[in-house]
């Protein structure tokens, strides 16, 4: 079918089909407009587009399907869809009450097996809402949602999410969602507000993906971080005899006797007691810093930093765990 002008090739503007609308194989050409325009469009059975090949012109899309109503499924397979200055397919508003077979590779060349990626087809999905995807990995269903889409909307994400969720599958749940709030840092900044507040949003994805990844091997590090320097001071020396760490003279001794050194596992020990946020374990009454000096002062301020660095992850940890931060925004 070849047809020019603005109307389209194929113009279905509200038309109510009772059973299944079958465009498999279909060749649907218009060089100065939308090949189909359906918008409106209601089919009580399935929407087939399987082997089609269908090429348009212009902002409205190759295949316009806004608003459209598809009582079974929607089945884009193998469709090759062109369109040099617009979109490829408007699925704005668009309702599937079963299943979606939308490959990547309609849009995309490379099937969104990137992680970034240039090619400029565009699919509008601000809206649309279906039931499942078929034989569609979700991973590239996010490639289309993140890369191909007119501008950041969270349903899209929101919608994928609870999708995987439903079927068992948490953790690819919690990757989409964390690539909602990346695509929000890119696409959408102003919603975050000050630069101050896109910066610690920033942060808190690469430490936390936005409160649906783990902190456990960050405080992990940190800890580490804080065993090591305590481990480092004690063989630092501040003075003849003396180390930056050092068992604690009792009262009355003189200054000038030589200190006796701490053992491996006190020096680690006291690090991660200086470290810890919450509570001490009493080590420093036997083995601590001398803060007497100027070496034993630089390393409480490093474990002072350290310190500050677990609060911060404990701080982000809590949010997490009680949703403080997962927003739909």
């Amino acid at each position: 079918m070849r047809s020019s002008g603005e109307d389209g090739a194929a113009r279905l503007l509200g038309a109510r089909i009772g059973g299944t609308l079958d465009c498999e194989k279909a060749e649907i050409v218009n060089d100065t407009g939308p090949a189909v325009e359906a918008d409106g469009l209601r089919v009580d059975g399935g929407l087939f587009l399987r082997d089609a090949r269908v090429r348009g012109s212009g902002e409205k899309g190759a295949i316009g399907l806004y608003g459209a109503h598809i009582g079974n499924q929607l089945d884009c397979a193998d469709l090759r869809v062109s369109n040099p200055s617009g979109l490829l397919l408007d699925l704005e508003k668009a309702r599937v009450d079963g299943t979606v077979l939308v490959p990547a590779r309609v849009v995309c060349p490379d099937a969104g097996r990137s992680g970034e990626c240039g090619h400029p087809g565009r699919v509008d999905l601000d809206d649309f809402a279906f039931t499942a995807l078929r034989s569609v990995d979700w991973r590239q269903w996010l490639h289309l949602i993140a890369h191909h889409t007119t501008h950041y909307h969270p349903q899209l994400y929101q919608q994928l999410a609870a999708i995987e969720r439903a079927a068992g599958h948490d953790g690819n749940a919690r990757q989409v969602l964390i690539a909602q709030q990346n695509d929000l840092r890119h696409r959408a900044t102003a919603a975050l507000g000050s630069r101050g507040a896109r910066a610690v949003h920033g942060l808190w994805g690469r430490l936390a993906g936005y409160g649906y990844r783990t902190l456990a091997l960050a405080l992990l590090l940190a800890l580490t971080a804080a065993g090591t320097v305590g481990y480092v001071a004690g063989q630092i020396p501040t003075r003849p005899g003396h180390h930056a760490v050092e068992r604690v003279t009792p009262q009355g001794s003189s200054t000038t006797t030589p200190a006796t050194r701490c053992s491996t596992v006190e020096l680690i020990g006291l690090g991660i007691d200086r470290g810890l946020p919450l509570g001490v374990t009493g080590l420093r009454a036997k083995c601590d810093l001398d803060t007497s000096t100027r070496r034993g002062q630089a390393i409480t301020l490093v474990i002072w930093i350290i310190q500050a660095m677990l609060w911060g992850l404990i701080t982000l940890a809590v949010a997490g765990y009680t949703n403080l931060i997962r927003k739909t925004l």
